[in-house]
């Protein structure tokens, strides 16, 4: 998974006005969330 900076997405909205709102909002989710760490060895998904 790539790992992305504000930075980076305010300039992708800016060369694709119609995503801004869809980034905003993934934004303020991505910000929200708890990640824990996936274990592949367990197996589990």
């Amino acid at each position: 998974m790539g790992i992305f900076t504000e930075q980076a997405l305010k300039e992708y909205a800016e060369k694709y006005p119609d995503s801004r709102v869809a980034l905003q909002e993934w934004t303020t989710i991505v910000k929200q969330s708890k990640w824990t760490n996936y274990d592949r060895k367990s197996g589990s998904i």
